[in-house]
């Protein structure tokens, strides 16, 4: 009983020492509590979460509005030819036509399955990259070469067919559908990741599996 009452007794006792423990201990905790409300050390009490994302419709509906997406673009020269031997005389024609031809994505042609997200994964069943626009002969660029007689309209589509066609070989190539694949399927793994998934799978017609092409 005798050290109880001292025990209580002590902080009255020693008052001034009491007197400047509970000054330093307001003084701490005030500053803590400053330093807190400056967000010097984020909050005291912190939750951790690891929700699954939210689909973003309006975003997700605003790639698939996006229509033609270039990703290569291949700068084409063709010449074509005609020449016909005539009792009349001979006629010969050399025209030079010129082009571009834009590869992409058809984002119009994307299916209703084209995005399928689960938690942070997203999986993307894109169509073939595609010219994009068949009408890329620059026509105000054409040129006659050599002209020799005299050649009608129809004869001078022919031509035109023709050079698109070769142009048409020309540009796309494996190598070259290649490139714009792997340039769509980077663009969209950039795209997605600035959207939060975590893991993005590609896949286009070929690589789709034999039942995800069935659904």
């Amino acid at each position: 009983m005798n050290i109880l009452f001292r025990i209580l007794i002590w902080p009255f006792r020693h008052l001034r020492f009491t007197a400047i423990f509970i000054a330093v201990v307001l003084m701490a905790w005030g500053t803590l509590a400053l330093l807190h409300k400056l967000n010097v050390f984020g909050p005291m009490v912190a939750v951790e979460q690891n929700v699954a994302i939210e689909e973003t419709p309006e975003e997700i509906i605003a790639i698939k509005n996006i229509g033609q997406w270039e990703l290569l673009s291949v700068n084409c020269e063709e010449m074509a030819e005609r020449h016909e031997s005539r009792m009349l005389g001979d006629r010969h024609l050399v025209r030079i036509y010129y082009g571009t031809i834009r590869i992409g994505l058809d984002t119009e042609e994307f299916g209703d399955d084209w995005f399928v997200s689960h938690g942070k994964t997203v999986r993307l069943n894109l169509p073939n990259v595609k010219i994009l626009d068949e009408h890329f002969i620059d026509e105000a660029r054409t040129k006659t070469f050599y002209e020799e007689g005299t050649f009608n309209a129809e004869t001078k589509q022919e031509l035109y067919e023709e050079a698109q066609k070769a142009m048409k070989a020309r540009a796309l190539t494996v190598q070259n559908l290649k490139t714009a694949q792997l340039g769509a399927e980077k663009q969209m793994k950039v795209l997605f990741k600035a959207l939060g998934y975590d893991t993005i799978i590609v896949n286009f017609p070929k690589d789709i599996p034999e039942k995800a092409s069935k659904k």
